[in-house]
């Protein structure tokens, strides 16, 4: 992955990665603000961010906790033996994390990417108010532990269906993110927010969905720059491995 913000401006070309299982069924902001049930859209305020860039980066836990759910109850458990270790995370740092909007899935991967880094967010339109201090949504946010771009299920695919996942709309086309590279049809909450409203947030179909809803959660990292594939051939059977480089 080049050109990766490490939050100073620095631009690095640093590896992203995906938990290829789910951390469970959560929401991705519970109820807020004061007198809703649909939650915020706002990556860099949300209750999930600091779910998984608290209790998932704690391996010192010792008991399972309990994460959001819909109208701000913590009623679903999170597994403690599935905080990432400290020797996974001695090989990832923070990042810059793009929380542009847009208003719904017909545009191409390459349109999406750009949208993702743009500045059109809920509240950055006249007329788009919310109840919540998080207005307009922040365009970006940065820290350590992220979920997947809309975007990265079009650049994922491979073969002769690539290029019609790069130039086609989602919505003519929405199996680019079904293709049998990753099981992206299984997985839950992206990071990106609808254009459109104070709540909606993207999941693995380009499906809005408000965010005090319930979705499986799939963290992303970026490795340190000076991380190298140590072994492996990528693989099912035979992952990547990795390794920091002196």
């Amino acid at each position: 992955m080049h050109n990766v913000n490490d939050g100073t401006g620095t631009l690095e070309t640093r590896i992203k990665l995906v938990r290829d299982q789910s951390l469970g069924t959560y929401s991705f902001d519970g109820g807020r603000p004061s007198g809703s049930t649909l939650g915020v859209n706002d990556y860099s305020t949300s209750q999930l961010m600091l779910e998984l860039n608290g209790d998932y980066l704690n391996y010192n836990l010792g008991a399972n906790t309990n994460w959001y759910t819909s109208n701000s109850n913590k009623n679903a458990e999170f597994d403690y033996t599935k905080a990432l270790s400290a020797s996974a995370q001695s090989l990832i740092d923070d990042a810059v994390w793009y929380l542009g909007s847009f208003p719904n899935r017909s545009y191409p991967t390459s349109q999406l990417y750009q949208m993702e880094r743009g500045s059109t967010v809920w509240g950055s339109t006249a007329g788009q108010n919310c109840s919540d201090p998080s207005c307009p949504r922040a365009t970006s946010w940065t820290g350590k532990v992220g979920l997947m771009y809309t975007s990265d299920l079009g650049f994922q695919v491979g073969g002769t269906v690539r290029e019609s996942c790069l130039t086609n709309n989602y919505s003519a086309g929405v199996t680019c993110s079904r293709q049998p590279s990753w099981k992206f049809e299984n997985m839950g909450w992206l990071i990106t927010g609808g254009s459109n409203s104070y709540s909606a947030v993207y999941n693995a179909s380009i499906a809005y969905h408000a965010a005090a809803n319930t979705q499986t959660v799939y963290p992303s990292v970026y490795l340190k720059p000076n991380v190298t594939i140590s072994g492996g051939n990528g693989s099912k059977t035979s992952p990547y491995t990795f390794a920091l480089s002196s």
